[in-house]
């Protein structure tokens, strides 16, 4: 069960659009800013792989020698072995998070973080001269620009008022989602806390089940063999399994309410925008294991899926242990 969702998780990736197709289908974003040959452009903006270059309402932001493709899985022509999904996602999720995108046609485009953002178009809409504008905005650092394209933004860029009260309205919800996060921090970290600890716990007591129930080696027909212990160690195994889910599942939940999680399985990413959904599916496929391996457990094959199933569990609750103590850091 667990090789067959990597294995769709993989080909589900692998047919993601790519250099073969003309114009991949455009990506909505309602944030972020993007400054084309000077000039600001207003949102929304429409994010899409349009050959050889991802383009913003129909613009191109990211030209294709600025892309480090690397080698797309299952191509197979010399055509197809661009993997150019992952930079138009880039992209999106830059304007998403309130990032400034600055670009001219046939440069490199240039992206900036949301705070870096912010400084960048208050100077640009300020009312100080040309020349100061140039010495703050070479003064922002990290991002590659330099005076002279600076320089020759300032000359071109017009502030209109729209600009002004996006900004305003963009700095308000920061403002406001930090006064949630300092509410929240105590409550967030509590939990995170007792996440943690709980997952040592489940670990050590899961390797420890491992240990004591090692399957037999060989795989085919029925155990001969007196059936009362080997039962109850695929019923202990059951137990580990269906536990270590549920916290796997705790551990995804509380992740993605935190906005720390980027889900790379595109059978649980449209789930996880509901999280009722998320819990039935995870739940169901836990309980059908469960049933399978019970059902079963008299046959070598249960025994041996049971136990190896538990070792891929516990792997996981050590990730989540290991993903939980940095953040707590």
């Amino acid at each position: 069960m667990a090789l067959l969702c990597v294995f769709t998780a993989c080909a589900a990736g692998a047919q993601r659009g790519g250099p073969g197709v003309r114009a991949s289908r455009a990506v909505e974003v309602g944030d972020g800013f993007v400054i084309f040959e000077g000039a600001y452009l207003p949102p929304p903006y429409a994010v899409a792989w349009a050959r050889p270059a991802v383009v913003v309402n129909g613009l191109e932001v990211l030209p294709a020698r600025q892309m480090q493709l690397g080698p797309r899985p299952f191509a197979r022509s010399d055509e197809e072995r661009a993997w150019p999904g992952r930079h138009l996602e880039h992209v999106a999720n830059h304007l998403r998070g309130g990032g400034l995108i600055i670009c001219r046609a046939g440069e490199p485009a240039v992206l900036a973080s949301p705070g870096r953002a912010m400084t960048i178009l208050d100077i640009l809409i300020g009312d100080d001269s040309n020349e100061v504008k140039v010495q703050d905005l070479v003064a922002v650092k990290g991002v590659s620009m330099t005076a002279d394209q600076w320089a020759r933004l300032v000359e071109r860029f017009e502030a209109p008022v729209e600009l002004s009260q996006r900004l305003d309205h963009w700095k308000a919800r920061q403002a406001e989602l930090a006064f949630v996060e300092v509410e929240t921090a105590a409550p967030s970290r509590a939990i995170l806390s007792m996440m943690t600890l709980a997952g040592f716990a489940l670990a050590v007591w899961a390797l420890g089940t491992l240990l004591t129930c090692r399957p037999p080696l060989r795989l085919d027909g029925v155990d001969t063999r007196t059936p009362g212990p080997w039962n109850r160690q695929v019923v202990r195994l059951v137990v580990v399994i269906v536990v270590l889910s549920v916290h796997d599942l705790a551990c995804t939940l509380f992740a993605h309410d935190l906005g720390s999680l980027w889900e790379l399985n595109p059978l649980a990413t449209p789930l996880l925008a509901h999280g009722p959904s998320v819990v039935a599916f995870k739940l169901s496929l836990t309980a059908g294991a469960a049933i399978v391996f019970l059902v079963a457990r008299a046959h070598r094959l249960a025994q041996v899926g049971s136990w190896w199933m538990g070792v891929v569990y516990t792997i996981l609750i050590l990730r989540w242990t290991t993903y939980n103590s940095v953040f707590m850091a």
